[in-house]
């Protein structure tokens, strides 16, 4: 994070608001709204943001002589001026005033600028049974992944970003691939039984060796201040480690004993 103040002179300061407006603690301490700035990386957000402020300068040199005219500036004490010079000083330029009569309107104006980053989390990719699948049956893949913020500061005030995840891309290695709304679970969790099909499972028609992938699409927010949760444009799409899966074939053998009781005997 790199916090930065450019000082310059100019006329008076505008404040610029955050989107909604709503940066009530920090207006309420610097006097100023910061302009913020939200936009999509490679692995997260990044976040902008400038506020400018300023101090005005001396009004005239001299005191507080005749009252104020159009040019909102008094006439110094001690000026010998007559009808004719007054109307001159109230109609004439800044720059002539402020050379006649010593006054200064310009004021310095400090502009400090900041920059946040806040990382996504990437999801983790599962799948049952583990790098294995059986050829003509479902194998089922699940995501681990929710909603998840990350907190820092900007412009020296807390600065929060929420990610959400909307959608899960699947590639299943063998040319066939899913989009779906909803991370999954294990069969136990979802109270099936072995090969049972989930939105997410597949069946492998031949068997091989395939590389399965997982990306995971999020939406993403921010709060600066006590403001409101604010969305940042665009959809970021963030990959999972690949799954590698073993698939093939499964046969049915008659054995005379279990299995667990005779490790010897065929079909064991």
């Amino acid at each position: 994070m790199a916090l930065v103040a450019i000082f310059f002179a100019a006329g008076p300061a505008v404040a610029v608001a955050a989107p909604g407006d709503s940066c009530t603690s920090y207006e309420i301490t610097f006097g100023e709204c910061p302009d913020i700035v939200a936009d999509l990386g490679s692995d997260g957000v990044n976040l902008g943001g400038s506020v400018s402020s300023g101090n005005s300068g001396s009004s005239n040199a001299g005191g507080s002589g005749g009252s104020g005219g159009s040019g909102g500036v008094d006439i110094p004490n001690g000026t010998d001026a007559d009808a004719g010079d007054e109307e001159e000083f109230y109609e004439c330029e800044n720059t002539l005033c402020r050379d006649t009569w010593g006054a200064s309107t310009e004021e310095e104006i400090v502009t400090i600028e900041d920059l946040a980053s806040f990382r996504v989390a990437r999801g983790q990719a599962f799948m049952e049974p583990n790098g294995w699948a059986i050829t003509g049956l479902h194998t089922n893949f699940y995501a681990v992944i929710g909603v998840h913020t990350r907190t820092g500061t900007l412009l020296e005030q807390p600065a929060v970003v929420r990610f959400t995840p909307t959608a899960y891309l699947w590639n299943y290695g063998d040319g066939s691939s899913a989009r779906v709304d909803t991370p999954g679970a294990s069969w136990a969790s979802l109270g099936l039984d072995e090969f049972d099909a989930t939105p997410s499972s597949h069946i492998y028609s031949d068997a091989g060796s395939y590389t399965a992938s997982l990306a995971v699409e999020f939406i993403a927010e921010y709060q600066f201040a006590d403001s409101d949760w604010i969305p940042v444009e665009g959809v970021l799409q963030v990959p999972s480690d690949d799954l590698t899966v073993t698939a093939g074939g499964a046969q049915t053998v008659l054995v005379d004993r279990e299995c667990d009781r005779n490790r010897s005997q065929v079909g064991c």
